[in-house]
């Protein structure tokens, strides 16, 4: 398939093992989640996920998960039925994290939304941001994420709230 790409859109994901690839692929009915392996030339169609934008996989590789326009979905690499989880506003990226919750970045950027990944059994916590945060990414510390912020990119603390501004916008490497 062909992936496709939109403004500041991510289309594609790696697993962490390396052996899969997500993307959004261009089909007849629109956007859909295909799904590739690493020792195959041939990539398969993820049903169910038409509309489909900023996929992301699980921990463990088992499960992808992504947008659409108004829900956070998670789909079964082995292609069983799509679940929502919860509805969102203007997301803004994804992760997977090992304690099997995922971070979403929602009302472009203005709040991180800590979601369990079987689905909100209670009610998610919402973690108002002081400046736009995008683009949630895992680092090594269960405890913490990368952030795009507005002014750079910044280390942010899910237990404690605080956050670190490790690179500035605008800055050159000289």
């Amino acid at each position: 398939g062909e992936a496709t790409f939109g403004a500041g859109q991510r289309a594609f994901d790696i697993s962490q093992d390396g052996s899969l690839l997500v993307y959004v692929a261009a089909t007849e009915d629109g956007p859909m989640l295909a799904l590739k392996e690493s020792n195959s030339f041939e990539s398969r169609l993820l049903k169910g996920t038409e509309g489909a934008f900023y996929p992301f996989f699980s921990a463990d590789n088992k499960w992808i998960g992504y947008f659409t326009r108004s829900h956070l979905m998670k789909v079964s690499v082995s292609g069983l039925s799509p679940e929502m989880l919860i509805s969102t506003r203007l997301p803004v990226g994804g992760v997977w994290m090992a304690d099997d919750h995922i971070i979403i970045s929602d009302l472009d950027g203005a709040n991180l939304i800590r979601v369990p990944s079987a689905g909100a059994t209670k009610q998610p916590e919402i973690m108002p941001m002081k400046s736009s945060s995008y683009w949630p990414s895992k680092l090594p510390d269960p405890e913490q994420i990368l952030l795009r912020r507005s002014n750079g990119i910044s280390v942010y603390n899910i237990k404690t709230g605080q956050s670190k501004r490790i690179l500035s916008e605008g800055t050159t490497h000289k």
